[in-house]
């Protein structure tokens, strides 16, 4: 059995119940209860009422009045007790619990009738079964904020930033602008990797749908046997990409993205981060070797905007969890020039130019 959970924000987490659990005991007459979908459990035999337990920590944000801290437990009937079962039925409860292992929420989800066949619901059976639904997609929502308003005002519940997902959850869709700035990152580490001094071999994970994993690998010389460094970049969320173009520099945006920020600020996950200042060294030709490439002709709106661009270039968004101290007598500005950043730099040159549109094209 696979266990999706989703959050508002487009996330997802997936957890595999593989039944592992030895069955449940064979209930007596005694200790059988006649609530909800129990009726219905009555119709099929004891010895096929199997169970799909288990408990995990809680490692994905849901609700905002809850901390990524403590675990669920789950207890699920096996619908189909056998393989040519014909009437599945569901009875899910899950628990969460608190860090302490305190009971905080108990939900149920059990059937009230039987399973429907889409494929023999027919015309008339479909449009009948839109009919009694349809209004549930749209009242769920605001049924939500609703409810939120009375926990928040009323029972003043304390209120949890969102976390970024861990490398465990799946991010949220990307935007059209997102997937066109995943095109030319590829593109820039392709370049990368074929030239820095060191040998690698970059296993890349977008976090955009559809795209299989990227093996990144610097191009082999004959006559040069040097091994691989290997390292894995894989993006968590496609807000990486969208906070990316705000950094000057690559390195720094490894580093506040990745390295050095709470864990739950994380848009990317790096294996071997140590290998870093190899990749991104200062005798890279992306940075330092831009007059020995043939030179780009731009208009001068192109110019224009290119300029605007690099004057209104800002740091992003600050993270949802503060790394250091938040304190109001102290002011931090960046007094740093605002040269073209590295990503910059690529794309207004003779590679970034090709890259570009070949990265579109595929």
């Amino acid at each position: 059995m696979i266990l999706e959970v989703n959050n508002t924000f487009g996330e997802r987490r997936m957890y595999l119940l593989d039944g592992s659990t030895p069955a449940s005991p064979p209930r007596t007459s005694d200790s059988e209860q006649t609530s909800g979908s129990e009726e219905h459990g009555s119709q099929i035999p004891v010895r096929a009422k199997s169970k799909f337990t288990d408990v995990w920590m809680k490692d994905f944000h849901v609700s905002p009045f809850n901390s990524r801290k403590g675990s669920y437990a789950l207890k699920a009937q096996n619908p189909f007790p056998s393989v040519d079962y014909e009437n599945p039925l569901i009875d899910n409860t899950i628990t969460l619990k608190s860090s302490k292992d305190h009971g905080k929420l108990v939900a149920r989800l059990f059937s009230t009738g039987k399973a429907i066949d889409p494929n023999q619901l027919g015309s008339l059976g479909t449009l009948r079964f839109i009919l009694s639904w349809w209004w549930v997609g749209f009242v769920t929502f605001p049924r939500i904020v609703r409810e939120a308003g009375k926990i928040f005002f009323k029972r003043k519940l304390h209120v949890w930033f969102r976390p970024e997902v861990l490398t465990s959850s799946v991010g949220r869709p990307p935007t059209s602008a997102e997937i066109t700035l995943y095109k030319v990152f590829r593109n820039y580490l392709h370049v990368l990797v074929n030239q820095t001094e060191v040998d690698f071999c970059i296993t890349f994970k977008a976090s955009v749908p559809n795209i299989p994993t990227d093996k990144i690998a610097t191009t082999h010389v004959p006559g040069r046997n040097r091994p691989y460094k290997n390292i894995e970049i894989r993006v968590l969320t496609p807000a990486f990409y969208s906070r990316l173009i705000h950094y000057t520099y690559i390195s720094e945006a490894f580093d506040r993205e990745c390295i050095f920020t709470d864990e739950r600020n994380r848009t990317l996950w790096l294996c071997r981060p140590q290998l870093l200042p190899l990749l991104l060294s200062e005798c890279s030709s992306i940075r330092l070797k831009d007059e020995d490439t043939p030179p780009v002709r731009r208009s001068y709106l192109d110019e224009l905007r290119w300029w605007l661009l690099k004057k209104l270039r800002c740091p992003p968004a600050d993270p949802a969890y503060s790394v250091t101290p938040q304190d109001s007598a102290v002011n931090v500005d960046d007094i740093r020039a605002r040269p073209f950043s590295e990503l910059d730099r690529y794309v207004r040159g003779y590679f970034g130019q090709h890259g570009f549109v070949s990265g579109l094209q595929r």
